[in-house]
């Protein structure tokens, strides 16, 4: 199954309602499923508004899995994954040794936004201890022979790391009998929240690539502020729910993507940059427009304020004091004339 992007709707600034239901309609298997979903009140759990349409599906998926998980059967159990904006602070240190896990242990927790690497490392630890008695922290090394712990890492790493240790370690309980084939050949969905969240600007550009890489089978959908993320990714494979994407970004520039897909306004600048400059702006268009020594006078006072704001910037007070003088001049220079 993999999850179409045709006709999303997003709408915000909502004030909640109950009982809330929701409806949608999927295709599987050649047929279209209809479903809808009922939430009686705020702390209430959702329920079907009807029979699941599904009912009769998932009981005998139930009992494929549970027939190939006792009797060991080669049959391939999909990855499904949900990692959340807090993965990074979901931790519980205290790893354990775990014993051999049941393949359906795969699916622990699995859209539990607050999972944390417990199953990953408990796992990891299992295997070690399999080949080895030793014991300790989990660490890495490096190709230079370094060996750094995991908790050393700054939280970009960690990001990276634990993001793959997920899904490979969840293939690896899943799917056994597939072997060192298991990461090319495990088909999926995970969802993943800010998948940008803590990484440097390089790994923002690589991260997308990379998961690709590992897992080939596996749709990834993806929340991201990063205009890198964006550019990196290719054609077809964005979708915005604010608006209708019309520009094609793939292999645009930051700044393009930043305005034309995010809705930036100039993004070259900072904000107290664009500040500065319509400051300037509407204050050369008043002196410009003056004829009235009062009203120039008024305008000086404008220059204080721009001067308070903006000290740190001596050429750019140097340019507005001189079209203020540069005014005063030009006034004084016709009076004189005139008379």
């Amino acid at each position: 199954m993999r999850i179409d992007n045709k006709q999303i709707y997003l709408t915000s600034d909502t004030v909640p309602q109950y009982p809330c239901s929701v409806a949608w309609k999927m295709q599987w298997d050649k047929r279209i499923i209809k479903f809808k979903c009922v939430v009686e009140q705020a702390v209430g759990r959702t329920k079907f508004g009807s029979n699941n349409p599904m009912q009769k599906d998932v009981k005998r998926w139930k009992d494929i899995v549970q027939l190939a998980n006792n009797e060991d059967q080669e049959l391939v159990f999909p990855v499904v994954l949900y990692l959340s904006s807090s993965r990074l602070w979901n931790e519980n240190r205290n790893f354990g040794s775990l014993s051999l896990p049941d393949r359906t242990d795969g699916y622990k927790n699995c859209l539990d936004k607050k999972h944390g690497t417990q199953l990953v490392f408990d796992y990891i630890k299992t295997i070690r201890n399999i080949a080895s008695e030793e014991d300790g922290d989990i660490a890495l090394m490096k190709k230079d022979k370094t060996v750094l712990q995991f908790e050393s890492l700054s939280d970009g790493y960690r990001n990276v790391i634990k993001i793959i240790l997920d899904i490979a370690v969840r293939m690896c309980i899943l799917n056994p009998y597939l072997k060192e084939n298991v990461l090319e050949l495990t088909p999926g969905v995970v969802i993943i929240d800010e998948i940008d969240l803590s990484l440097h600007p390089t790994w923002q550009r690589r991260i997308v690539g990379i998961l690709k890489g590992i897992f080939p089978k596996v749709q990834f959908i993806c929340a991201t502020h990063s205009p890198f993320i964006i550019q990196s990714l290719e054609p077809g494979e964005l979708i915005s729910l604010e608006n209708t994407i019309e520009d094609e970004y793939a292999g645009n520039s930051i700044e393009d993507i930043a305005e034309d897909i995010m809705g930036v306004q100039v993004p070259q600048y900072s904000e107290k940059k664009i500040r500065m400059y319509k400051a300037a702006e509407d204050y050369f268009a008043a002196v410009k427009r003056t004829t009235d020594p009062k009203k120039l006078e008024e305008l000086k006072s404008k220059v204080d304020i721009l001067a308070a704001e903006y000290s740190d910037n001596p050429a750019y007070l140097a340019l507005i004091r001189q079209k203020y003088y540069e005014k005063l001049a030009e006034m004084e220079n016709n009076n004189e004339t005139s008379e």
